[in-house]
């Protein structure tokens, strides 16, 4: 399994929260119910951007722009007040016609396959598999963006140098630098946190979308 503990973790939370409030995973439902493990997950944006199931809409991002992949996707529209539509219009204009696919493909395989599922998480896993991992799983390729490098890195076991290694040797010299930036500023400021994410979110903003590549002013 190439997906991170921490990706498997947000669904989980994600999926217990869904269980409890919305029966038949209606993005909106979520939004309003589970807004903290939706930011995790980045489905805020489901309303403008998920798939025809449950009464979203399906939407294509830009011919081409800063976010290149669904991850960046994901962790931009984090950023995204509930039904912000200028903040999730601007990832949109500013994301590539591929990154924002994926991301749509993966809102709407949750609708259709794991809303209802008991393990909702395993349910992705085993049913959204393919659009699971182009998120959440290791990346492929060479020259890794920022973002891409620390999906790498979290697909390291802890202390091994050698995966850490490749994983930046595979990464431009620019990811590696936004990379250790957003990495100080974690460890300097979030480190003992209780609530990780809205840490980041307050403390390393900066360092943050410009490792994700998010659109300024959001």
């Amino acid at each position: 399994n190439n997906a991170s503990q921490s990706a498997r973790d947000d669904y989980n939370a994600l999926a217990q929260c869904a269980r409890s409030n919305c029966s038949q995973g209606q993005i909106s439902c979520i939004q309003s119910n589970c807004s903290s493990e939706a930011q995790a997950c980045g489905l805020t944006g489901g309303g403008s951007s998920g798939g025809s199931s449950g009464g979203t809409t399906g939407t294509t991002g830009g011919s081409s722009g800063g976010i290149t992949s669904c991850g960046e996707v994901n962790r931009c529209l984090g950023y995204c007040g509930q039904n912000d539509q200028s903040c999730q219009s601007s990832i949109q204009r500013n994301a590539s016609q591929q990154a924002f696919g994926d991301f749509n493909q993966l809102v709407q395989c949750f609708n259709n396959k794991c809303s209802n599922a008991m393990d909702q998480t395993s349910c992705l896993e085993q049913n959204c598999s393919s659009s699971y991992q182009t998120c959440f799983g290791a990346p492929s390729g060479s020259n890794y963006s920022c973002g891409e490098l620390l999906r790498c890195f979290s697909d390291c076991s802890q202390g091994d140098q050698q995966c850490q290694n490749q994983c930046q040797n595979n990464a431009s010299q620019t990811a590696v630098q936004e990379a250790s930036a957003y990495s100080t500023c974690v460890r300097n400021n979030c480190q003992n946190a209780q609530d990780t994410g809205s840490c980041i979110q307050t403390n390393c903003k900066t360092e943050e979308t410009t490792c994700y590549n998010c659109p300024s002013g959001i």
